[in-house]
């Protein structure tokens, strides 16, 4: 992408293209923090967008004096309850260290009131950074890279700003961003990698939707080599009860792990009532028997409603079985708890799949020098670089 040098505000009171009042101040213009390698200009145009346009290059120091600044313009500008989007012109961006980086990223994720950032006139290199980070860092708002001033105003004015009111949270539902603690576990391809463990998945057709009763349902997945996810579904009965313990046995002699050393995940968002006093004891009954046994190390239920978590606490505690069993949050803290009790163990868990990834965005081809990334797992960025690098590549 080849940048056009940036818009001159100059004297403007209007934005030429969508006519939008222009408001600048002094104390917004050419803002050092006492430094003479970076600087920035804010502007706001209209009532809901943010102009910003930096120079130089931004260290850690920097950035925390910036942020701060641009808070405070941001709450000067910006009615309370309003959201904005931020538009970054790159045109005379020399980039930033490592860590200041990593400063506005998080600064960002934890900011309620941007509805969206369009960075514009971002050299090839930049660009291909921007794709990355955005990959790597995701957030609960857009992040577009356009060509120049024009099509990001377009953008701002007619897309990303068409909702800016921001709803005040409820207390019971805290502003969040997705986690992998929230992702679904249950997917419908036969062989998957676990977001926690980094473990392969096996996901046998024979083992989807199994049906136990009437209105009751059970799926299974095998974690790795030793963890057994169950995964049931629907109106909790006795007759199902019953049957889903038949059909784990069934999935513990396919894969082996019969006498064997596992551990059990069990997935209890599906269920949608309370089991009966003859439910609850053939589970406990079994639980007991396999741990006194000492083939199942650890079992540990998650997404259950509170009254269910707290009868399943007290159970463990009264067969004196706490150490090993256990009601929890989510299946992420399910996963790290069953990987824990099985290493600590010395069992065989597996051996750990990462994803790789890479896209032809990511990659940089110029007459005397290439430069690619590939994403392996969700934290590692693999870099290739090929050839002699001009000083103005990050220009």
């Amino acid at each position: 992408m080849d940048k056009k040098p940036g818009l001159d505000f100059g004297e403007l009171t209007s934005c030429p293209i969508t006519g939008l009042s222009i408001t600048r101040k002094p104390e917004w213009t050419d803002v050092g923090f006492g430094t003479d390698h970076y600087k920035i200009t804010l502007c706001l145009i209209g009532k809901n967008v943010i102009h910003e346009k930096s120079c130089g290059y931004s260290h850690l120091h920097t950035v925390r004096e910036y942020l701060s600044f641009f808070e405070g313009v941001e709450n000067e500008a910006i009615p309370k309850k309003q959201k904005y989007v931020l538009l970054k012109d790159y045109s005379l961006h020399k980039g930033a260290s490592r860590r200041a980086k990593g400063a506005y990223i998080q600064y960002q994720k934890n900011n309620r009131r941007v509805a969206g950032i369009i960075y514009y006139n971002t050299s090839s290199f930049f660009s291909m950074v921007i794709k990355l980070a955005r990959r790597l860092n995701p957030v609960n708002f857009p992040v577009e890279i356009v060509r120049d001033y024009e099509a990001a105003i377009t953008m701002a004015h007619n897309t990303v700003a068409a909702d800016l009111y921001i709803e005040e949270p409820k207390i019971d539902q805290p502003l969040q961003s997705k986690t992998v603690s929230q992702i679904d576990l249950v997917t419908t391809d036969d062989d998957s990698i676990c977001p926690v463990t980094i473990l392969p998945i096996t996901n046998r057709r024979s083992w989807r939707d199994i049906k136990v009763d009437e209105n009751y349902r059970v799926s299974f997945r095998l974690i790795g080599n030793a963890i057994l996810c169950t995964i049931p579904n629907g109106v909790p009965s006795d007759t199902g009860t019953f049957n889903i313990i038949a059909e784990r046995e069934k999935v513990l002699a396919e894969v082996n792990l019969r006498g064997r050393k596992y551990a059990e995940i069990r997935d209890h968002s599906g269920i949608g009532g309370t089991p009966s006093k003859e439910s609850r004891l053939a589970v406990a009954n079994l639980l007991v028997k396999e741990l006194d046994d000492g083939n199942l190390l650890g079992f540990w239920v998650y997404k259950a409603p509170s009254f269910l978590r707290w009868m399943f606490n007290v159970g463990a505690r009264l067969h004196k079985k706490s150490h090993a069993v256990g009601a929890v949050r989510d299946y992420e803290q399910a996963a790290r708890n069953a990987l824990n009790v099985l290493r600590q163990n010395g069992v065989d868990v597996g051996r750990r799949q990462y994803r790789r990834v890479t896209k032809d965005d990511w990659r940089l081809d110029l007459k005397d020098y290439r430069i690619s990334f590939e994403l392996i797992g969700n934290d590692i960025v693999y870099t290739i670089a090929c050839g002699a690098a001009e000083g103005s590549l990050c220009g």
